[in-house]
């Protein structure tokens, strides 16, 4: 998902949508309900957008948990469009 959503690039800033909203970071996570677009965090994730945008990407990866726990993959074209069909591979020697 995230090589369809980034091309695995942190600093990624998508062009502005039709209602003006853009997405943001490895994840492509949108500012109109996640990230806020000024210096204070803010919005469901209570981060500001540009922190979506590091290198250290656990700002991200925990806002992306908290948008698949809300809506599932169905919130991500890359997914939509070039994963939902396929079967999601093995993580399990992943785990700690």
């Amino acid at each position: 998902m995230v090589e369809h959503e980034s091309g695995r690039r942190t600093n990624k800033v998508s062009e502005p949508k039709s209602d003006g909203s853009q997405s943001y970071g490895l994840f492509q996570i949108n500012d109109r309900y996640w990230c806020s677009n000024t210096d204070t965090p803010g919005k469901d994730c209570n981060v500001t957008c540009n922190e979506l945008l590091s290198k250290d990407i656990t700002k991200a990866a925990n806002c992306a948990k908290m948008v698949y726990r809300r809506d599932g993959f169905y919130t991500w074209d890359g997914w939509k469009n070039h994963c939902r069909k396929k079967p999601l591979p093995d993580i399990g020697c992943c785990k700690k």
